[in-house]
């Protein structure tokens, strides 16, 4: 990897290591492990859920399986796929 390269991303040589995806037309992302973007609307939407649940919790109930079948009836769904980016 070229010196510029490591010293943008802050690598340690045989300490840090790096996540990389390749993308359409070749490009390279690529970014230092550990180094995760904080999600603040997913931060934002688990703080409305847990103040929520704490303040109603009358509200909460057992998930419905039968209720999930309808959702998913005519739709090929695999539990055990990963979850792309994307979808």
């Amino acid at each position: 990897m070229p010196a510029p390269v490591r010293e943008a991303l802050k690598l340690k040589p045989g300490q840090d290591s790096i996540h990389y995806e390749i993308l359409p037309g070749g490009q390279v992302f690529m970014c230092r492990l550990g180094d995760e973007q904080e999600d603040h609307t997913m931060n934002a939407f688990l703080r409305f859920l847990d103040a929520d649940i704490q303040n109603n919790p009358q509200k909460t109930r057992p998930f419905n399986i039968q209720q999930g079948k309808k959702l998913v009836a005519g739709m090929d769904v695999n539990i055990d796929d990963e979850i792309g980016d994307d979808e």
